[in-house]
């Protein structure tokens, strides 16, 4: 086996790895490489729910760098507009990010329920209005269609004489 190989076959286990432990939960990190050398990191997951049911998911903010990140408030952004509640089956469960200032190092992590009401996947944004400006960070929602169990057939040893 040849050294390029044994590295292609490393690397292709490597991959399986992390596509397993990835999962249908997909996250999406979004990294500003800010002027004043901050570099802020909007990690955003893929959220997926049956019409009508809530599922709940995290996404998480954080700055490296030389200067503190002032985060003035975060939204949502939708095919529908922006806003905080109820957009598009999208909701806070809990402003974890709001009005708050991370030093390098930190970071803040909201809440959020999605409960769609429609089926297919929709791309949506996370917003956050910072003292650099306002930073988006990109995922998709996707409202599943309800399943039903339907029974089988009875077999012809099931069917009375």
């Amino acid at each position: 086996m040849s050294k390029f190989s044994k590295i292609a076959g490393a690397a292709a286990a490597a991959a399986l790895v992390l596509s397993v432990g990835v999962g249908s939960a997909a996250a999406n990190v979004t990294r500003y490489h800010e002027p004043n050398g901050d570099v802020i990191s909007i990690n955003t997951p893929n959220v997926a729910a049956v019409a009508g049911t809530t599922t709940t998911a995290h996404v998480t903010v954080s700055v490296e760098g030389p200067r503190p990140l002032l985060i003035a408030n975060e939204k949502f952004l939708t095919a529908y507009g922006w806003g905080d509640t109820q957009w598009d089956g999208l909701s806070f469960a809990n402003y974890g990010c709001w009005a708050r200032t991370l030093y390098p190092g930190q970071s803040c992590t909201s809440t959020i329920n999605f409960t769609p009401q429609f089926i297919g996947t929709h791309n949506e944004s996370y917003m956050i209005a910072t003292g650099v400006g306002t930073r988006y960070a990109n995922f998709t929602a996707t409202g599943l269609r309800p399943y039903r169990v339907i029974a089988p057939p009875p077999s012809a040893g099931m069917l009375a004489p």
